[in-house]
């Protein structure tokens, strides 16, 4: 089996937590074409955390929105921002799914529509326009978190990868890096963004960023509609990009030239084994425990990766 595969269940049976994940997530939706979806995800400190006893910055979350659209959300804090847990945690359980809506309201009351039909017809433009408002408010909501605790806007740092999930579209919007990926009709892993890299490894921008205030530039965040009809969806922090992406290729002109350049490519053998994983995982009596244990030491790049680690799925039954 590829090192970078799901262990089978029976492996998982001995490695059940060791140590509590920060958040766990377990929820069922049904898009509008009937079908059921089922979401699993788990955040869970990485070796450095746990031996500095430091807690996991890392947050997900899902929300279903208007009864058949599910919205999920992952959150990467800062390692060097002061509360870079509570950033987070607050955009990806409070603030971004109320923005969410509010902002999807305004669209629709002002267009005459209901929510559904507009999220199911909004193309390239117009979900960049909305991502745009949300990004927008979801700042103005952060910076008034941090005013009414008298602590520093840039102490709350934060990435926020977004994916709403409909009957045969996913629309996406992200700040920063981390990874995402969705299997296309043909069976093939797609990118769901690329994500925002810094020229040294490790640098990245976040929410909090002046750069990232679409009324100064909408150049560091990104949005995408995938016309698809996915069956599953995967979002990783950048704590387990390493043991599910190829991050990079090497290329040798000659003795003399050896070049890298970045890639953002799914590795299959890790995603084709991973929705019957899921599967397998959705079946146990305590699921989430297995994801947990799954984070923690399910391939062998997770178990040696210091940073924290998220990892969010939503697979159609």
């Amino acid at each position: 089996m590829d090192e970078n595969a799901p262990m089978p269940e029976g492996h998982q049976q001995n490695a059940i937590v060791e140590a509590s994940a920060r958040i766990t997530v377990r929820e069922e939706f049904i898009a509008r074409d009937g079908k059921s979806w089922q979401v699993i995800g788990a955040s869970v400190p990485g070796i450095r955390h746990m031996r500095e006893r430091r807690p996991c910055e890392d947050y997900c979350s899902f929300t279903i929105l208007e009864d058949t659209c599910g919205l999920m959300l992952v959150a990467d804090g800062a390692g060097s921002a002061l509360h870079a847990t509570v950033g987070s945690e607050v955009i990806a359980k409070d603030v971004i799914p109320s923005v969410v809506r509010q902002v999807i309201e305004a669209v629709c009351r002002d267009a005459g529509c209901n929510a559904g039909d507009f999220l199911n017809a909004i193309n390239e433009n117009q979900w960049r326009q909305v991502a745009a408002s949300i990004l927008a408010g979801a700042r103005r909501c952060l910076r008034a978190y941090a005013a009414g605790r008298n602590i520093a806007f840039r102490d709350l740092a934060t990435t926020l990868i977004c994916c709403i999930i409909l009957s045969d579209r996913l629309l996406v919007m992200h700040v920063g890096d981390g990874r995402g990926t969705y299997r296309d009709v043909s069976g093939i892993w797609q990118p769901l963004f690329e994500p925002i890299l810094g020229r040294n490894a490790g640098e990245t921008v976040f929410l909090t960023a002046p750069l990232c205030d679409p009324a100064i530039s909408s150049v560091f965040f990104g949005s995408y509609v995938h016309e698809c009809g996915t069956d599953f969806v995967a979002i990783v922090t950048d704590g387990c990009e390493k043991g599910t992406f190829e991050l990079h290729r090497r290329i040798v002109q000659s003795d003399a030239d050896e070049r890298y350049y970045r890639t953002n490519i799914p590795h299959p053998p890790f995603f084709n084994a991973l929705p019957q994983f899921t599967k397998t995982v959705l079946e146990q009596e305590e699921p989430e425990s297995h994801w947990v244990s799954f984070l923690r030491q399910g391939v062998v790049k997770f178990s040696e990766e210091h940073d924290d680690k998220t990892m969010l799925v939503a697979i159609r039954r």
